[in-house]
């Protein structure tokens, strides 16, 4: 078959990601091309990369110029390389791409009551099919937008090259706390100092927060504010994240709202257990409380620093939800879930 993924770029970030696993797995048996907006590239894919060069433009009449150029664009090029499948992801992607006329599978990556009403009461219904990454994203789309065109499909997980990278680097610190994701005010790292500062794991594991954002001043101050300079890492994005997940005594997610969390999953696949904010929308489908991790109250410094206090004595709890951890999400293999959107 001939598979098209069109998304803005392959920089960092979680559709990219599962855009990166997916096309190298389904590159093994099919023709695939990338198609992006912007040349950006952090992560390896399978298939032939086409970068349009339409980056975005800023002000109102330039984001018309960007989505009636990305359009004809794709209009083109749809045509010349007569696909059976166009996978879009991200409203970025799927806006132009259904504009298209021709028929589009769009991939819904994120809570969509933060994004756009309008595009996904209004332009999603015209796509082939609308994929969502999680149970609790399918449910809102059917029953607050009307949508009846929707599948779930939660993220891959590629065991494979998980363990490739674990082998590449040893050495990795032991016995810290982490956490990991863009320094945005979705991801809830300044909940997660407050309650680091206020837990029993405060200067006895050191928090490691990696990611880059436009929060890091703020998270930067609020560390100095809290005594924790010392304690509170903020590293920044490292390129190969799984030794230092597999290392990890836990991994917290504090997030306030969410899609699927790639990064829960890779925490997990590592055999690493899981503290992590019951927000919307994904966690509660990846986590088995008591069993693989913890759940806790979103958005509240106090649900954090309860969660974390529970388990910084309970050493065999931890034991007992790291060995279960990597079986948890074994459903998830890339395998399984590239099948699912061939057969869409």
């Amino acid at each position: 078959m001939k598979l098209a993924f069109v998304i803005y770029s392959l920089g960092r970030g979680g559709a990219e990601r599962v855009v990166s696993i997916l096309s190298r797995e389904l590159a093994k048996s099919h023709r695939v091309d990338l198609i992006t907006f912007d040349g950006d590239v952090a992560y390896e894919y399978g298939g032939t990369h086409i970068n349009l060069a339409l980056s975005s433009r800023k002000g109102l009449i330039g984001k018309s110029l960007n989505i009636v150029r990305r359009t004809l664009a794709l209009r083109g090029l749809f045509a010349r390389r007569e696909y059976d499948r166009i996978y879009a992801f991200m409203e970025s992607a799927y806006l132009p791409a259904i504009l298209t006329g021709y028929p589009v599978i769009a991939s819904v990556r994120n809570n969509p009551d933060r994004y756009s009403a309008l595009l996904t009461r209004y332009l999603l219904p015209k796509a082939q099919k609308v994929v969502a990454v999680s149970d609790q994203i399918s449910e809102m789309l059917n029953a607050r937008y009307g949508l009846e065109n929707v599948v779930t499909i939660p993220n891959p997980v590629d065991f494979e090259s998980i363990d490739r990278l674990l082998e590449k680097e040893q050495g990795t610190t032991k016995g810290r706390l982490v956490a990991m994701g863009r320094l945005h005010p979705q991801k809830g790292f300044d909940l997660l100092i407050s309650a680091y500062a206020r837990s029993k794991w405060a200067r006895k594991k050191r928090l490691v927060i990696f990611g880059d954002g436009p929060m890091r001043s703020e998270l930067e101050k609020l560390r100095e504010e809290e005594g924790l300079e010392e304690w509170v890492e903020l590293p920044g994005a490292i390129d190969n994240p799984y030794p230092h997940l597999q290392a990890a005594d836990l991994f917290i997610l504090s997030s306030r709202y969410e899609g699927f969390p790639n990064v829960v999953v890779e925490a997990l696949a590592c055999g690493t257990p899981v503290l992590a904010a019951d927000c919307p929308t994904g966690p509660r489908e990846i986590i088995r409380h008591g069993e693989n991790g913890f759940l806790v109250e979103p958005g509240k410094v106090e649900s954090l620093v309860e969660g974390m206090n529970e388990l910084a004595g309970d050493t065999l709890k931890l034991k007992q939800m790291a060995q279960t951890a990597r079986e948890s999400v074994s459903h998830l293999d890339v395998r399984r879930t590239a099948e699912k959107w061939i057969d869409l």
